[in-house]
């Protein structure tokens, strides 16, 4: 099989396209009559992950409480990278912005 790689002048790097991940969250919007309407909100560009300052700012929580939410399991994605206690808890910006929209229910 023949390698293909493109040639490129000079000192430049071809970089591969990454396309943004971009999510669009729901908002709920309370009826007169006791229902809820789902309506497509705002689309968001979405990092991987974010840490627990980020985390409590969109969620609008003190960090303490964001890292007691993670402690008790509370979101799927929460996870201390090094897997010891002087990690810093990192998760899914997306499932953060989901809680978000149902935090305004």
């Amino acid at each position: 099989m023949k390698n293909s790689k493109k040639k490129i002048p000079g000192n430049q790097i071809e970089m591969p396209f990454v396309a943004p991940t971009m999510m669009i969250p729901a908002v709920r919007i309370l009826q007169p009559n006791g229902g809820v309407l789902i309506m497509p909100g705002k689309p968001v560009m979405v990092g991987d992950e974010i840490g627990t300052v980020e985390a409590a700012r969109i969620l609008g929580l003190k960090p303490r409480q964001v890292q007691r939410l993670f402690e008790d399991e509370n979101f799927q994605t929460a996870f201390k990278p090094g897997g010891t206690s002087g990690s810093n808890w990192r998760v899914s910006r997306a499932e953060v912005l989901d809680r978000k929209s149902w935090r305004n229910i």
